[in-house]
């Protein structure tokens, strides 16, 4: 323990006599400086239990780095080893840890919690941290090797976390959250925006990209959401307060799943699940930005000028496999497409914020299998229905306020499908 308290005019060293040439522990003059603990291991392992450093707590060892007990340090606490394990690290500013050891048993972070006053940045071979973390800036943690889970991380600024094997773990950010892993993510992530680091304000975005399977829970970005899966995701509970982007290289499965402007869904497999939703019958989010997904560079948001009809909280599914959807929602336009059979039960488009020729549902197989069938049950929308497929299609109260156009075979319609007074069927 260093307290900071003592006088501050001298220094203890080892290393060779002036007199004798032998090694010895010597007092020398020094100029005033801070308070800490330095360890340091050339060619082992350090191992310790609690340390408090009135300063800075530096450790530094070829080998492994093991703290039973409590590491506390006043300023910075900065840890380099082959591996590093610890009870808990309380820091009043930053935390680095590095650890570059890659063999079995002897690479990796491992620890409960760590709390800081200002940035933390973990890198190594994997990372498992199983209590909580909090900062009071950001987070940033690097799994080169292997897999990355935080229990539970909870700081003031941005969460990167990029892993080499599975990532998981619960993340909430004052600013954005970017999980990015080469095999599988099972995480939750909530973005609150605001935060103000070296490149501005963050806007509360949250970006999940997989080359395996995605499962986002209970997350709410306060702008853009994005998961990419190069296989199959599974989103429930989770909200974005502008747009939503998914894409998949396997199926989607979702539950209470909603953007407050644009929901795009692009699934090279089946989409299914119930309540889907975006923007809303009375207001939606923000509508000024387009986000978008490309291989290699990731998502990347851009402004949006309105071309094309782009403003309105339009949802929008594309599925090679087939959609099937209980409870699906759209501010503006609903728009599906499948080369698989499609069926859509409770559906409707609003009205609000009506672009180009309304807020209308546009249902279009894109197969030509005779099998995959087009089957709408409770739908309802504010403008236009346009059903376009090569396959059968039946409609069980099916209302549109406009128009209904159906171009399929055959075609089965109850006595409860029709328009509007002024549509045509």
């Amino acid at each position: 323990m260093t307290t900071g308290a003592g006088a501050d005019n001298r220094t203890l060293f080892y290393g060779p006599s002036s007199s004798s040439g032998l090694n010895i522990l010597q007092i020398a003059t020094s100029a005033p400086d801070l308070s800490n603990i330095s360890l340091t291991a050339a060619a082992g392992n350090i191992v310790g239990g609690n340390m408090n450093a009135f300063h800075n707590l530096t450790a530094a060892a070829a080998g492994a780095v093991t703290a039973t007990g409590l590491l506390q340090s006043g300023l910075a606490t900065d840890i380099d080893g082959a591996s590093i394990t610890f009870a808990a690290i309380n820091a009043g500013s930053t935390v680095d840890l590095s650890a570059t050891g890659t063999a079995a048993g002897a690479e990796g972070i491992r620890g409960t919690g760590i709390t800081a006053g200002g940035t933390i940045s973990l890198a190594g071979n994997s990372v498992a941290l199983t209590g909580l973390t909090t900062g009071g800036a950001s987070l940033f943690a690097t799994a080169t090797g292997g897999g990355a889970t935080i229990n539970r991380a909870n700081v003031a600024g941005d969460i990167s976390v990029s892993s080499t094997g599975n990532l998981g773990g619960t993340y909430i950010a004052g600013g954005d959250v970017l999980l990015n892993s080469g095999a599988n993510i099972i995480a939750s992530a909530t973005a609150n925006g605001g935060f103000l680091g070296s490149s501005g304000i963050a806007d509360g975005n949250i970006f999940v990209d997989a080359a395996g399977d995605v499962t986002l829970t209970g997350s709410r970005a306060a702008r853009m959401l994005g998961v990419h899966a190069d296989g199959s995701a599974t989103i429930e509970f989770t909200f974005a307060g502008e747009d939503a982007l998914v894409v998949t290289g396997g199926n989607l499965a979702f539950e209470n799943f909603g953007a407050g402007d644009d929901m795009t869904i692009q699934a090279a497999g089946r989409v299914d699940g119930q309540t889907l939703g975006a923007g809303s019958a009375v207001s939606g989010g923000p509508d000024t930005r387009t986000l978008t997904y490309a291989p290699g560079s990731g998502f990347a948001i851009a402004a949006d000028d309105g071309a094309s009809g782009s403003y309105g909280s339009d949802l929008s599914i594309t599925a090679r496999n087939g959609v099937s959807g209980l409870g699906l929602s759209a501010g503006d336009d609903l728009t599906v497409a499948s080369d698989g059979p499609i069926t859509i039960f409770n559906a409707i488009t609003s009205g609000f914020g009506n672009v180009g020729a309304g807020s209308d549902i546009r249902i279009r197989r894109t197969g030509i299998s005779s099998s995959a069938a087009t089957t709408l049950s409770s739908v309802n929308s504010a403008n236009d229905i346009f059903v376009d497929t090569l396959a059968s299609a039946s409609f069980n109260l099916v209302f549109a306020n406009r128009n209904i156009r159906i171009n399929a075979r055959p075609v089965s319609l109850d006595t409860r499908t029709g328009t509007g007074p002024n549509g045509e069927l």
